[in-house]
């Protein structure tokens, strides 16, 4: 996934993956029903994009991007259910 972004609106991936959902910013902006929504993905896409897709991209996925043996892990609690996120993006807590 590439955000575009020129690093002045907030890097939390929590809101790169409801923008991949929703194609809207959280505020219901640029559209209401988000921009060019015949592009939007599914929950699991955009978490799969910032994980193992991620990962492979960069040809790390051998020891990176998913919870498996022998690999290196990283984990985020969050204080919300990734899968079912609303309109409301604030940076949330992230631990």
């Amino acid at each position: 996934m590439n955000s575009d972004s020129d690093g002045s609106s907030s890097m939390n991936p929590l809101r790169a993956v409801y923008s991949s959902v929703s194609r809207s910013d959280g505020t219901g902006q640029p559209h209401p029903h988000g921009w060019m929504p015949n592009e939007k993905i599914t929950a699991m896409q955009a978490i799969k994009a910032h994980t193992i897709d991620a990962a492979y991209a960069a040809f790390q996925d051998q020891w990176i991007g998913s919870i498996s043996p022998d690999k290196l892990a990283d984990f985020v609690i969050v204080d919300r259910d990734v899968m079912h996120m609303n309109g409301d993006m604030d940076d949330g807590s992230v631990k």
